[in-house]
């Protein structure tokens, strides 16, 4: 008797292999071929390098920002890859559940890819997937590349996504010139941004320091609570700037919500590596995340 449920659940296991390595196979065969659908909406234009008189009609703490991240000189950045290594939470009475991540972002038009690993125990691991483009924004997530946890879309995520897209913007500093954000000074060290797309407008405070830099994002944010979106406040502090293929940005982000229960952590994030200008064809060599 003890040899047949040994053989049952021997076979169980080698289903459930099976299932995960064909669906995993599949979800990654869909990040890649929305990877290329965001790159190949990438304006590919040669511009002319910044200068100075392009960014004058800017508040004066967004000037000294621009200046500060190397921007002058320097040639919109069109497209980017990112990876990225951290922890995240979704509640905060949750243990911290480490990631690893690949990013791309396009900026004319304004579009992203997230596909992350989130890790859960020795078993058990989140296949997760952001994906605004085209004005309309989807998330994602598999348990074992098998099961939907979420599966999200609709106007509630195209502003979620669009907030995230902005917040994000940060490591692709050029892209605070596009001409769908319009810019308000609040004082010496704060600016309102207001970034338009697809009929859809959301807005967003930028804390600078003394020395230029970026170091803390807020904004509202839709976030789903027990299967109905909440609009909630979201900060994002940034920080351990460093210079990276010629831009002085951040490599560390700590996000957390405040909510009517108190403010909670849910994620922490450091880019392991970025690349600016890629194109359609560097899509080809992605390589799935392995947990």
């Amino acid at each position: 008797m003890i040899w047949i449920i040994i053989c049952i659940l021997a076979f169980a296991f080698t289903v459930v292999l099976y299932l995960e390595n064909t669906r995993g196979k599949r979800f990654n065969e869909q990040v890649k071929t929305e990877i290329a659908l965001v790159l190949r909406n990438a304006s590919i234009v040669d511009h002319e390098p910044i200068t100075k008189n392009d960014i004058k009609h800017l508040p004066h703490a967004l000037q000294k920002f621009l200046i500060n991240s190397l921007v002058i000189g320097k040639k919109p950045i069109q497209s980017v890859q990112l990876e990225q290594k951290g922890s995240l939470k979704i509640k905060d009475d949750q243990k911290w559940m480490p990631f690893n991540a690949v990013q791309y972002y396009t900026t004319n038009p304004p579009s992203f890819l997230w596909h992350a690993h989130v890790n859960l125990n020795n078993f058990f691991f989140l296949n997760c997937r952001d994906y605004y483009n085209d004005g309309k924004g989807h998330m994602l997530i598999k348990l074992n590349s098998l099961t939907n946890i979420t599966d999200e879309c609709g106007i509630g995520m195209d502003q979620s996504t669009l907030v995230r897209y902005l917040n994000e913007m940060i490591w692709f500093p050029t892209a605070y010139l596009n001409k769908n954000i319009e810019w308000e000074a609040i004082d010496d060290h704060t600016v309102n941004a207001m970034i338009t797309e697809s009929e859809m407008a959301i807005s967003a405070q930028l804390h600078f320091n003394r020395n230029g830099e970026l170091v803390h994002f807020e904004s509202k944010r839709i976030r789903q609570v027990e299967g109905r979106f909440v609009k909630e406040k979201l900060s994002a502090y940034l920080s351990e700037y460093q210079v990276r293929h010629g831009f002085y940005i951040p490599l560390q982000i700590e996000a957390l919500w405040h909510l009517s229960s108190g403010a909670f952590v849910n994620i922490r994030l450091n880019v392991e590596n970025i690349t600016y200008n890629i194109h359609l064809n560097d899509s080809q060599a992605y390589e799935p995340l392995k947990r």
